[in-house]
């Protein structure tokens, strides 16, 4: 999609890509990102191995101080992410740890792990009693016992499944990009800790 990117963006604002893989063999697109960055000065490609396959390479992998080495400063920059779950979590966190603002940081997961909630709860939805057990999250809860509520992207970035909680405890089992407003939870991002009162709507 850098193709379509790359011709809006202003040629004094500089575009980096940082793409990691974990064999060389993996790096495709190689002569199509060459030409782009001929073709586009503003665009700097960052190709990095995390196992290489020659022992007298060196292995790399995005973190922040890999990011803050070139970089910069990092409050300088917005951040679209795609990465497994595990590594985009580090990198959020690692990223407001160092000033960056939320509304700098956009990305994308491929799926929501287990939630790795405990215990039976039960879930009162707007006068309707049901019961959460075992479910990876409150949505799932919610659609299995065929309680209408708008959902979309199911990993924390539209916002469509937001719900109120007015009495009980609930855990987030991941940031997610979109922030609910205050007194508000993303369905798809959280999980029962007690039994819950939840007004939809």
């Amino acid at each position: 999609m850098l193709d379509e990117y790359l011709p809006k963006v202003k040629r004094d604002i500089l575009v980096h890509l940082f793409w990691q893989v974990r064999y060389e063999h993996e790096w495709i697109y190689q002569p199509d990102l060459a030409q782009l960055q001929q073709q586009y000065p503003q665009l700097k490609v960052h190709l990095l191995v995390s196992q290489p396959e020659q022992p007298s390479q060196s292995a790399h992998r995005i973190n922040i101080n890999l990011l803050r080495a070139k970089l910069g400063n990092l409050r300088d920059y917005h951040y679209s992410l795609c990465a497994s779950e595990t590594l985009l979590d580090n990198l959020c966190s690692a990223l407001e740890t160092n000033s960056v603002a939320r509304d700098q940081i956009h990305f994308e997961r491929f799926a929501i792990a287990s939630g790795g909630a405990t215990g039976v709860w039960s879930l009162d939805v707007n006068g309707t009693a049901i019961t959460f057990d075992g479910h990876k999250t409150l949505l799932d809860a919610l659609e299995e016992n065929n309680i209408p509520i708008s959902s979309d992207c199911r990993t924390g970035s539209c916002g469509e499944c937001q719900i109120t909680v007015t009495q009980g405890q609930t855990r987030s089992v991941i940031t997610p990009e979109f922030v609910a407003p205050t007194g508000r939870i993303l369905a798809c991002c959280c999980v029962p800790e007690s039994h819950l009162t939840i007004r939809l709507g």
